[in-house]
């Protein structure tokens, strides 16, 4: 068979945390609070790294990398939703 390649995704916590945020709708009153649906989008995406892990801004999209995209920000995410940050420590 080719055209077939296994990859492997983390889900860790997100499917337990996904359903609450959900339930506040927290997507949704953050929209309306920034104005903007990609930037609430992005600080949905920063809630569940600190939630989970906790990384420096710039380990985000290495962050994110790890697991399911569609779990993590719906598989929308991209270098348009966070700025780029580089480390400035070495």
């Amino acid at each position: 068979m080719q055209g077939f390649q296994l990859v492997r995704r983390n889900i860790g916590a997100i499917p337990i945390i996904d359903p609450f945020m959900k339930q506040v709708g927290l997507l949704s009153l953050l929209t309306e609070a920034m104005g903007n649906s990609r930037y609430a989008e992005a600080i949905l995406v920063l809630v569940k790294n600190v939630m989970i892990e906790r990384n420096a801004l710039y380990g985000i999209q290495e962050w994110s990398a790890q697991y399911e995209p569609t779990l993590v920000h719906g598989g929308k995410f991209g270098d348009g939703h966070l700025p780029v940050v580089r480390d400035r420590s070495g």
